[in-house]
């Protein structure tokens, strides 16, 4: 008797599962949960008409349940902005696309006046036709040649100014409006008209503790001077946007201990930073 029992609960739990494989697969078939709306949430730069341009010939009519979604998103970040997206149902006939863009990280000139906006992670988004005011402009005398979307420039100067601007500390966030770059050797000019001579990538976190404190001088001053940082233990500054160059010479030296707690002068026109 219990068999009997047994074998009619599977026979019957097999129907009722023939019927919901069933049912899902006639509704991911037919229009009862097609696509009918597409909605895009989360672009700032990219044109939502463009957007749905894109996905709409993949995604629409589709069903609800089954559309091509890796096709869709394949398709989409093919847009030099978009860097990733994510879909949400919303049932019955609407499909959310949650857009995630790249976000311009500085404007980047390389031996013309071809300017690219370039993200935080050193990819170029595309060719612009002017610089983005809110943004720093990256200048190199060595030429890369037309870049390509997507792609990291090959060029090492651009490279090197990428590194430069986008690992910049947080204090430092914006106070730079054009970092030149020559054969490794870094450049930058401040919205302040204070001119930094950075020179390699070396040291680069101990430079930026001497340049923090040196700026700050030199803006409470009001001064337009030229700071030499390419050597930090003997920072040297100039009147104007004058070539300083490190002094081997100097009399003292500043510390990463010394930078770190702020012990380490502007120096006068024309000297080597000297500790007190």
């Amino acid at each position: 008797m219990n068999l009997k029992k047994n074998a009619w609960w599977v026979a019957l739990l097999s129907i009722v599962t023939l019927i919901i494989a069933g049912g899902i697969f006639w509704l991911s078939q037919s229009s009862l949960l097609a696509i009918e709306d597409i909605e895009v949430v989360g672009n700032i730069d990219v044109p939502t008409e463009t957007i749905v341009d894109t996905a709409a010939p993949l995604l629409r009519g589709q069903s609800l349940l089954n559309p091509p979604l890796d096709r869709a998103a394949d398709a989409l970040v093919q847009q030099p902005l978009i860097e990733s997206v994510e879909f949400e149902r919303s049932f019955p006939h609407t499909l959310r696309l949650r857009i995630r863009e790249y976000r311009p990280a500085l404007n980047l000139r390389t031996a013309g006046d071809v300017v690219y906006l370039v993200a935080t992670d050193g990819t170029v988004l595309m060719q612009v036709e002017g610089d983005d005011p809110s943004l720093p402009t990256l200048k190199t005398a060595e030429p890369c040649g037309e870049l390509e979307a997507g792609a990291a420039p090959g060029c090492e100067d651009a490279q090197d100014g990428i590194s430069f601007l986008v690992n910049i500390p947080v204090s430092f966030n914006y106070q730079f409006a054009v970092v030149t770059v020559d054969n490794g050797m870094i450049r930058a000019s401040t919205h302040n008209g204070v001119q930094v001579m950075f020179g390699t990538l070396d040291q680069y976190d101990f430079k930026f503790e001497v340049l923090r404190q040196m700026l700050a001088r030199a803006y409470a001053a009001d001064a337009r001077i030229t700071i030499d940082v390419s050597v930090p233990e003997r920072p040297v500054t100039r009147q104007g946007d004058g070539n300083a160059t490190p002094n081997p010479d100097g009399e003292a030296e500043v510390s990463a201990s010394q930078a770190a707690s702020g012990s380490a002068p502007v120096a006068s026109t024309g000297e080597v930073a000297v500790l007190d």
